[in-house]
């Protein structure tokens, strides 16, 4: 083994390699000068790899940039002894380096093309830039999306500091934006943990939507905001932060606050209609009704058409003051969010109405199974409203017919669909012409000596439903009918 070993450094019978150049001076150095240039140019280039590497370590596939700085490192080495072998013969060393790089100088090939296909998909410099600059507008654009909102916009990091701000942000705290980056958001609030606690929220649900907070300005004026937030991801499906809006409500609170007052207002003024109206009113048809009984014998019949006549406008004022009183109240309070039954109001609204006129032949077509959500007192005043008017306005009719029933109809534009709520009398109709007063307080499209009323029942009809973010409308011919259709917020 020894003996094999020692061959390689055995130069005794080999001849170095100067006696080839004949020791030509001018062509020794000219051999020595140049293999000694490449080889320190071969040698420098792994340094080189190096250097780039440790600077770029996003490059992928560090292995191969380690393969070839070995091949070219074998290179230089072979260069090198061919400047040793001109005095010192130490060709089986050189062969063996020559083996070395023979091997390397293969492996680097076969890897080269094999991962050729990969290397040409690889975005040339131009595909770069473009796609580089493609970046830079979408980020302006973002950017320009962001500062041109009134409401304050952050992100915030998992770890709870603050990414980026919009002017609006800056606005509200007093504070720049240089110094908003990397704080704590929830330092801003007028109580921060209940703003932790919200944050937290937003990563175990995804979202929040309109909670409320206080933010507090460094002059030390609060503004009361609806916090609105939403977790977004990075590409492997993490949360990787969250993106907060806070919409400014001081006016808005502003607007409730004098809203409560007028509705104080409103509910005084509504008792004192209520009570200090109906006392008098309630005595002009009693003394009427007394002076009837007791010194009716001694009136004529015209002295007596005029008592009756007082004593049918006093019931009539106490009529309207009672509608009045109930187109006040559905415009204010608390909407109740309940499933209701709307076929089984309107068969209890019709019996009802069927025995006040049992004279009278109607039939009432109600579809079973009519429901939705909403709020159950009001929407039994919506039925006996449009139910009781097809009944006065088919009293002409020898056989009164009244429906009630649905369509499902679809949005226009989500294509969702909804319920549209039909009632349909075969009663006196109405011009279209005037449709458009339909459903205004004390607007009425027929006398008042044909069709008793106050005018009233309509725009409570109208107010009901849009509380409950509805529409409704009417459509009707003179001498054809009429037919009202609506629609509720939460029916589809």
């Amino acid at each position: 083994m020894l003996s094999v070993v020692s061959q390689w450094f055995d130069t005794s019978n080999l001849m170095p390699h100067g006696y080839c150049l004949l020791w030509n001076p001018l062509l020794l150095w000219v051999f020595v000068t140049s293999d000694l240039i490449i080889a320190a140019s071969y040698y420098s280039i792994p340094f080189a790899l190096w250097f780039f590497a440790k600077r770029r370590p996003d490059i992928q596939n560090r292995w191969l940039i380690i393969l070839f700085g070995l091949f070219v490192m074998a290179c230089g080495t072979t260069h090198f002894f061919d400047v040793l072998n001109i005095w010192y013969p130490n060709y089986w060393t050189d062969a063996l380096v020559r083996i070395i790089t023979a091997i390397l100088s293969l492996t680097t090939a076969i890897v080269l093309w094999i991962i050729m296909p990969s290397a040409l998909k690889a975005p040339s410099v131009q595909q770069l830039e473009t796609a580089n600059n493609k970046y830079k507008g979408s980020a302006q654009y973002a950017r320009s999306l962001i500062e041109a909102s009134l409401d304050p916009l952050v992100t915030i990091s998992t770890e709870g500091k603050i990414m980026d701000v919009n002017v609006a942000t800056e606005k509200i705290t007093g504070v720049e934006r240089q110094k908003l980056i990397g704080s704590d958001f929830s330092e801003y609030f007028t109580e921060p943990d209940k703003a932790r606690q919200v944050y937290e929220e937003v990563y175990a649900k995804g979202f929040v939507m309109d909670y409320p907070l206080a933010i507090y300005h460094t002059s030390g004026y609060v503004t009361d905001v609806l916090y609105n937030a939403t977790a977004y991801q990075d590409e492997s499906g993490h949360v990787a932060g969250v993106f907060a809006a806070a919409r400014n409500i001081t006016e808005r609170k502003t607007y409730e606050e004098q809203l409560k007052i007028a509705n104080r207002e409103l509910e005084a003024f509504a008792y004192s209609v209520s009570h200090d109206l109906r006392a008098p009113l309630r005595g002009i048809d009693g003394w009427s009704l007394a002076l009837l009984e007791d010194y009716g014998h001694t009136l004529d019949e015209q002295a007596q058409g005029y008592l009756e006549t007082v004593r049918s406008e006093t019931q009539r004022m106490g009529q309207l003051i009672d509608d009045l009183l109930l187109l006040s109240r559905v415009s204010r309070g608390e909407l109740n969010n309940e499933q209701v039954d709307l076929s089984a109001i309107a068969q209890t609204v019709s019996e009802r109405l069927q025995r006040a006129e049992p004279e009278r032949k109607i039939e009432f077509v109600i579809q079973s199974n009519l429901s939705t959500r909403g709020d159950a007192r009001l929407l039994e005043v919506v039925l006996t409203n449009l139910l009781s008017n097809a009944c006065k306005f088919t009293a002409l009719r020898s056989e009164a017919k009244i429906e009630f029933f649905h369509i499902i109809e679809r949005d226009k534009k989500s294509n969702t669909p909804y319920q549209l709520f039909v009632i349909r009398d075969n009663g006196v109709g109405f011009d279209m012409a005037h449709a458009q007063n339909l459903f205004g307080a004390f607007q009425r499209l027929h006398k008042a000596s044909e069709y008793p009323g106050t005018g009233i029942g309509l725009a409570t009809v109208q107010r009901i439903v849009h509380r409950h973010h509805g529409r409704i409308w009417a459509e009707a011919h003179l001498d054809q009918g009429a037919t009202f259709f609506f629609t509720l917020g939460d029916s589809a």
